[in-house]
Parts: structure tokens; C-alpha cells; sequence
């Protein structure tokens, strides 16, 4: 998948090393 892809499944289900 593209980084903005990714970028909107962090928004969904983001990292706990945030």
C-alpha cells in the first residue's frame, strides 16, 4: 500500500510508540 495508505490506517489503529 502507498505511504498515505498507511498513513490513514496510523489514524485508525496508531502506534503506542507515538
Amino acid at each position: 500500500k502507498t505511504f498515505i495508505e498507511l498513513e490513514g490506517a496510523f489514524q485508525v489503529v496508531p502506534l503506542p510508540s507515538t
